[in-house]
This record gives C-alpha cells, sequence and structure tokens, in this order.
C-alpha cells in the first residue's frame, strides 16, 4: 500500500457476520439491525522503534457487546496516506446503505459514531490538528496563543454543522487538498465524532489537574503535608474499592503513570473523598463542578434529566480555571467540555461514545505481539516473557510459566493455559521488542528439560540494583 503502510484487511461484512454467529442462535435469529461504533487509533509497539499498529476497530453493540478489527496497519510513523482506511469506508458505505445478508436475512446496519482521540480524529476528518488556530471541531473559534493553544472565548460559540463541515465555510479548519474517507458516507461529519471523554476528560483534564495540584506553580500547589494527607487517603480507601473497579487507588507520587481507569475513578469517585479538607476550597470547588457535572453526563438517567444543569457546571469550570489557573488553562481539552454535554445528549450519555471498550481490546491487541523483560523475585532470576503471559490479579503481577517447551512456545506468542501453566509473581523491569533469543525464557521450565537462569548476582549483567 502506498507510504510505507502495510495493512491487513479483514473485510467488513465477513467480520459482521463472524461476529453474529458467536452468539446464541435463538438471540441472534431475531436481530434485523446492528448498531456499531468504530475507533481508529495508533498503537505504538515498542519504546525502541517507531513502529506501531493503527488497528481500524468495531464495536457492535449488542449484550454482550463485541469488539474487532476491520483492519490494521503497520507503519514507522504516523500514516501519510488514509487508503487503509477508504478501503472500509467504501465497504462500510455500502452496508450502511443496503445491509448485508446472514442466513435468509437482511441485517441493516447503523453506525452510532467514530470513537477517538482528538489526533486521530483531525487525521480521520482531514482538519487541522487541535494544537492549531481552527483546530476546535465543534465550534468555529479562533484560538490564542498563550504560550500553548488555548480557546478563551466561553459564550455565544458558533457550533459547526454538516453542511458548513462538508461546504468548508471556514478553510482554515481543513487540511488543503484532502477529503476525509468518510465524507462519502451519510453521517453527520460533525454529531458522529464525539468527544472521547476517556481521553479528553480523564487523561486530559483530571490529570492536567493532579499535576497542577501536587507539582504545579506555588499559588495553587499543595503542600508537602497536604500531599501526604491525600495519598495516605487513597491507600486507606484499597481496601474499601469493590471489585468491579478494575484498579485500586494509588498515590499521587506515581500519577504520571495512572491509567485512564484511576484518573476516571478519581474523577467520578474518590476525588470527592479525598481532597475534601486538603485542597483549599476555591479549589476543591472547582473541582467539584466538574466531578458532578461528569458524574450526570456519564449516566443514562442523569443525562436526561439533568443535561442543562451539568452544561452550566462545565461553563462555569471553565471560565473559573481561567481566573484561577491562568489563560492558559484554557487549552483544547478544557474547552471541548463545553461541548462536551451536547454530546452525551445525543448519544444518551458519554459511556455510549467512549473509547474505554476499544482500549481494553487495544491492550489485549499489543500483549500478543509485545514481550517483557520480567524479575521473578523469589526465584531470584529474570526472562523475558511475551506481555500476554503477564497479567495483574488483586494488585499483584503474575506471570504464567508453561512446564515444558517455554522457548518455542514464548516465540509463538502461545496463549497461556491458566490452569495447568504455573504462576509466579513478578516485577516489569522493562518492554521489550527482541524475541527471547538474548535472555532465555526457559528460567522456569522442569530442570531435567533446560538449566535454570544465572541468578542476580552482582556479576550478572541484568542485575537489578
Amino acid at each position: 500500500m502506498a507510504s510505507g503502510v502495510e495493512c491487513v484487511k479483514f473485510g467488513v461484512t465477513e467480520q459482521l457476520i463472524m461476529c453474529l454467529n458467536r452468539y446464541p442462535y435463538n438471540y441472534a435469529r431475531d436481530i434485523i439491525e446492528l448498531e456499531i461504533s468504530l475507533n481508529v487509533d495508533g498503537l505504538p509497539l515498542f519504546k525502541s522503534t517507531g513502529k506501531s499498529f493503527w488497528p481500524v476497530l468495531c464495536t457492535v453493540h449488542l449484550k454482550p457487546a463485541s469488539t474487532f478489527p476491520l483492519a490494521i496497519a503497520l507503519t514507522e510513523a504516523k500514516p501519510k496516506s488514509l487508503d487503509f482506511i477508504k478501503v472500509i469506508a467504501d465497504e462500510l458505505n455500502m452496508i450502511l446503505m443496503n445491509g448485508f445478508s446472514w442466513g435468509e436475512t437482511t441485517v441493516s446496519v447503523r453506525l452510532r459514531c467514530i470513537t477517538c482521540d482528538a489526533p486521530a480524529k483531525a487525521m480521520l476528518k482531514c482538519i487541522k490538528q487541535f494544537s492549531g488556530y481552527y483546530g476546535c471541531d465543534k465550534c468555529t473559534q479562533k484560538g490564542n496563543w498563550e504560550g500553548r493553544m488555548t480557546y478563551q472565548q466561553v459564550h455565544d460559540l458558533i457550533l459547526r454543522d454538516d453542511v458548513s463541515f462538508r461546504e468548508q465555510h471556514q478553510p482554515e479548519h481543513h487540511q488543503e487538498n484532502t477529503v476525509s474517507p468518510f465524507s462519502d458516507l451519510q453521517i453527520g461529519m460533525v454529531k458522529s465524532f464525539p468527544a472521547d471523554y476517556m481521553h479528553q476528560c480523564c487523561l486530559g483534564v483530571m490529570r492536567k489537574m493532579l499535576l497542577l495540584w501536587s507539582r504545579g506553580k506555588s499559588g495553587y500547589r499543595i503542600s508537602p503535608a497536604q500531599l501526604r494527607e491525600v495519598n495516605q487517603r487513597l491507600r486507606n480507601l484499597r481496601c474499601d474499592i469493590p471489585h468491579i473497579f478494575a484498579r485500586k487507588p494509588r498515590s499521587l507520587d506515581e500519577v504520571e503513570r495512572w491509567k485512564a481507569t484511576e484518573f476516571r475513578q478519581f474523577m467520578l469517585y474518590t476525588g470527592k473523598v479525598v481532597l475534601r479538607g486538603v485542597l483549599p476550597e476555591t479549589l476543591y470547588s472547582h473541582f467539584m463542578a466538574f466531578s458532578v457535572a461528569m458524574c450526570i453526563l456519564v449516566s443514562p438517567h442523569l443525562t436526561q434529566t439533568y443535561n442543562m444543569y451539568a452544561h452550566e457546571l462545565l461553563t462555569y469550570f471553565v471560565e473559573q480555571g481561567r481566573h484561577i489557573y491562568g489563560k492558559e488553562f484554557l487549552v483544547y481539552n478544557v474547552h471541548s467540555l463545553l461541548h462536551l454535554t451536547a454530546d452525551a445528549t445525543t448519544y444518551g450519555s458519554l459511556d455510549r461514545c467512549s473509547a474505554f471498550a476499544f482500549e481494553s481490546y487495544l491492550h489485549q491487541l499489543k500483549k500478543m505481539v509485545g514481550f517483557y523483560v520480567v524479575v521473578f523475585d523469589e526465584e531470584n532470576s529474570i526472562a523475558v516473557a511475551p506481555a500476554s503471559w503477564v497479567e495483574e490479579v488483586n494488585g499483584v503481577l503474575i506471570c504464567y510459566w508453561p512446564r515444558k517447551n517455554a522457548d518455542a512456545m514464548a516465540k509463538a506468542f502461545h496463549r497461556p493455559d491458566k490452569e495447568l501453566w504455573k504462576q509466579y509473581k513478578i516485577r516489569i523491569l522493562s518492554e521489550t521488542d527482541k524475541p527471547p533469543n538474548d535472555i532465555s525464557v526457559s528460567a522456569h521450565a522442569p530442570e531435567e528439560d533446560v538449566p535454570s537462569l544465572p541468578n542476580l548476582s552482582s556479576d550478572n549483567p541484568f542485575h537489578v540494583k
């Protein structure tokens, strides 16, 4: 394919049929319409190389929902050509118009949304990036440079619509001589690309505020004693967090390693508790406006009832943020909060148009091709293991290890048999793109099969001090 992009295409119709075949027949036989969502995002494979996957993912909104790839592109950098997207878009256009045959039934297909982070969205829509002067994909506001691109206008925004987008009423918003591969679809080129609250609110706004409080300027940075108090409260909550949450709270000392689910947990639940009485009242009230609004917008019931109140809270949050943190606070992620209520109203709630399900699939996809250098503390040894062999269980990292042929199984990315394979507590030393040649993965095979690894002594080249 052009521009050095290697692509594997699975086919939209074939994947949808395979998806339906996985459901019980008594449930699937009555389906006459499928609602789907799409996601495109870059997935860096290794830290030592620029290679990345660009999967085109599809979620079918049945019960339970099913996510699978329609195509996967391998690139050396950000794709310069969208040919791999256009192939999918062309087939999808036919399916949206005519449906597809499944047995004796013609199943119609409806596209709910295309969910991406801001850079991928700009790439797919062939518009300027969010860091440009006309980078907002929801309104026509021109940005202001305050050491970074900001959007200072809060009220009376002129919103984009499908007509103004397709006719390029604001040419500065569009890339020259390029047209989005999705422009041929009968979809709204503005509404069908919602803001993703996982990237823009959890990894964006919530992370930004936590960094400001813990490491920002003296005007709003909390003291070391206050930081210790917040960290202690987070640790105290660990035993009270239900198992439905993917992760237990971690201290703010590790905030740069927090995952999106951890920021979401803090934003919606734990932040209200651990910050009260510690964060100055002005900052706490400002945070609460954000937190309460987000609690409303992720709930289908509350979104219907209190959507205007959520919008008022977010407008207050953006406006007050400028007074508290300065003009540079109103970056794209903060500005996008002004458009969030409209997306929640359109889709029923923010969880119905978020990237969380796609991100979970991307995590599993990366585990199929990556390796970790892991330390087995109890065995005093080190090894390279496929990432799919590593799992977090109740906050403890576990590595599954076969009893025989570990080396061959690792190179073949063999899926772990969690019932038969041995389990070891481990620490991850680093990621690597090297298969298990330089460091043997046979450390924990039976002694009669292969010798054990050298221990972690000072003369070992992989010794960890």
